[in-house]
């Protein structure tokens, strides 16, 4: 709408924000990129336990299933059995998609690495690690600081961190992003993989971004006017 309107606006345009949020289509780019990614298998709600056993034949559990166009961990769970994934697609709620995502149960805490533009050069900024209290980093621990604790710059080797900086830049280029990103990751058994995309990163004083954003010295403040300005210098197409 803020494009037909010819209006300036924060972050990634439509294609980059559509990639990053279907995941599947996501983790095609990547892989065709040979960016660093785990096997999956995308399963539709209504699927019978036969169909659902043939989906995920190539895979073993334990996985990790989530809505292919959601966030927030919403509706995303580990699964051990294919009873497991017919509980979890067939389930009710407020929130409720109709596909989904299955990989790889990885038990290794998730970093994230910020992507920021500031005057004109985008900044992969440090290496976070969030650790979670509970099972998995879900949405009741994203949103309650008793129950994660982040760890900025994350405790790996120089030479780990900077593979993953690098790789974040190069997924934010891949999709087209603009101004901000976030691009997750979790530590494989062959190194880090690309968990997803997220094109509209929280903007909690405390969150992750805010915190990465610290510790790299730029205050919050500062962030929030490094967005804004990387947002009023669109191209000139974007401008009323």
């Amino acid at each position: 709408m803020l494009e037909m309107l010819r209006f300036p606006y924060t972050g990634s345009g439509v294609l980059a924000s559509a990639l990053g949020m279907h995941k599947p289509t996501f983790k095609q780019l990547m892989a065709a990129h040979g960016i660093p990614t785990l096997p999956s298998a995308v399963l539709r709600r209504g699927m019978s336990n036969t169909e659902i056993r043939q989906t995920l034949s190539a895979l073993e559990f334990p996985l990790f299933v989530k809505p292919a166009s959601s966030g927030d961990s919403f509706e995303a769970g580990i699964v051990r059995s294919v009873e497991d994934v017919a509980r979890l697609l067939n389930g009710e709620g407020k929130y409720v998609s109709q596909d989904y995502l299955a990989e790889p149960y990885l038990s290794t805490n998730t970093m994230t690495v910020g992507v920021l533009e500031i005057d004109g050069e985008v900044r992969a900024l440090p290496v976070l690690e969030a650790v979670s209290k509970n099972e998995f980093y879900d949405n009741e621990a994203k949103n309650d600081p008793n129950l994660t604790e982040y760890k900025c710059p994350a405790p790996v080797p120089d030479e780990l961190s900077e593979r993953m900086r690098s790789i974040a830049l190069r997924v934010f280029e891949l999709c087209g992003c603009y101004g901000v990103g976030r691009v997750d990751f979790m530590m494989s058994q062959d190194g880090p993989v690309v968990l997803e995309l997220n094109t509209v990163p929280g903007m909690a004083l405390t969150g992750n971004l805010a915190t990465m954003a610290n510790a790299d010295g730029i205050s919050y403040e500062g962030m929030i006017g490094a967005i804004l300005s990387s947002g009023m210098k669109r191209p000139a197409v974007y401008h009323p």
